[in-house]
């Protein structure tokens, strides 16, 4: 019995763009592939997670050219947990980053009177993926 798809590894992978997960972009045999633990122009190794209709969910398994801007995340549960997914990036490009993603530009860029962003700093604490040292939900 062959294994399942959600086992497999798939070798040098370029990856893309971000997209509005925090997730990058990538073709493999014309599918789409959302590969989460990666940044843009790298090379990477990367594992099946799942399949959706239009897409595999995959995370990096291993990095073979890593961009400049990727350290060593911090905590044991990244990519796990979901909670943090820019851990692998130097902290002062996460805003950046993040300012970029696509559903913070809708927002910016139309007269949505009726889109909710969440605001990314709140006082002197980080919201969402930057909030690594300064999370009340789960300790390292």
């Amino acid at each position: 019995m062959p294994p399942s798809e959600e086992s497999l590894i798939i070798k040098n992978i370029s990856l893309s763009d971000y997209e509005d997960d925090g997730s990058c972009h990538a073709f493999f045999l014309g599918e789409n592939l959302k590969v989460f633990g990666g940044i843009p122009k790298e090379i990477v190794d990367i594992k099946i997670i799942t399949r959706f209709d239009e897409y595999l969910v995959c995370v990096v398994d291993k990095v073979l050219k890593p961009s400049n801007d990727r350290i060593k995340p911090k905590c044991k549960y990244y990519l796990s947990c979901t909670g943090c997914q820019f851990q692998h990036i130097k902290y002062e490009k996460q805003p950046i980053i993040v300012s970029d993603l696509p559903h913070i530009q809708i927002h910016r860029k139309t007269q949505f009177k009726s889109f909710v962003s969440l605001p990314l700093w709140v006082g002197k604490r980080l919201l969402g993926v930057l909030n690594f040292g300064h999370s009340e939900k789960g300790k390292y």
